[in-house]
């Protein structure tokens, strides 16, 4: 879990060091166990941002560059805090092509990776903004080799299109 008000921004390893209010230190632990009980092995990392209401869900394996954001209610004990987390783990591995359910060998046959980078690339259509759903739709054409960008040399790209 990262420390929204860590000085400098870092990880934490024990609840007790979040500087947030009890309640929502509790719902982001309780995620913790939720995830990985109901999708072991994902290797689940959670980014809790209280002032901002929200927290994020990664997976190390699928990568921390595309995750879930999760809109904490005000009123967090009144919510079925299982449902939220079965969502947020579920409806993320499915954005990157990978099956519900725990890590095992074959879960990833189905996710499509950056040709360059290798890191592991979501369903462009589950994309928040247009900019990023734009990025992500060119990096999902390149992984399918539909396009290839080419180098201009002056730090800019040429789109080729293949056909």
């Amino acid at each position: 879990m990262k420390d929204p008000m860590g000085e400098p921004e870092g990880l934490v390893y024990k609840p007790d060091h979040l500087l947030i209010e009890a309640s929502f230190a509790s719902f982001v632990t309780n995620g913790a166990i939720v995830l990985e009980a109901n999708y072991p092995g994902w290797q689940w990392l959670l980014q809790p941002g209280q002032f901002a209401g929200m927290v994020n869900v990664f997976s190390a394996i699928l990568g921390t560059k595309w995750g879930y954001q999760i809109n904490v209610p005000r009123e967090i004990r009144n919510t079925d805090q299982r449902a939220v987390w079965l969502r947020a783990g579920g409806e993320l591995l499915e954005r990157f092509g990978c099956p519900r359910g725990g890590f095992r060998s074959g879960s990833l046959d189905n996710t499509m990776r950056h040709p360059i980078t290798g890191e592991f690339l979501p369903n462009a259509d589950d994309v928040g903004s247009k900019q990023a759903r734009a990025r992500a739709d060119i990096e999902a054409r390149i992984a399918k080799g539909e396009i290839k960008l080419i180098p201009a040399g002056d730090g800019r790209f040429v789109v080729e299109y293949m056909k």
